[in-house]
């Protein structure tokens, strides 16, 4: 997950055991939470074997190593206005 689509949300596709899936992040979720997406996981044991468990996707942050000047100036910018709200 990029920065920006951790501040302000994003859809994904994501890859599972029933096949393809879409799912939403909201903004401003953090590295290493933990999305429950009920009942898309693998079927339990007998005797309750059609019934499904869970698929849980856990979102982890990549911040960049380096930036171009204009991310650079756009972080600055909003570092700014964040320590005004703050």
């Amino acid at each position: 997950v990029t920065v920006a689509e951790a501040l302000l949300g994003a859809s994904f596709e994501i890859e599972t055991i029933r096949g393809p899936l879409k799912i939403t992040m909201s903004p401003g979720i953090q590295s290493g939470e933990v999305k429950k997406i009920v009942q898309y996981g693998i079927n339990k044991l007998p005797p309750l074997q059609k019934q499904r468990g869970h698929h849980f996707v856990k979102f982890e942050l990549e911040v960049p190593k380096q930036l171009t000047e204009e991310q650079r100036d756009l972080f600055m910018e909003f570092s700014k206005v964040e320590k005004k709200i703050n």
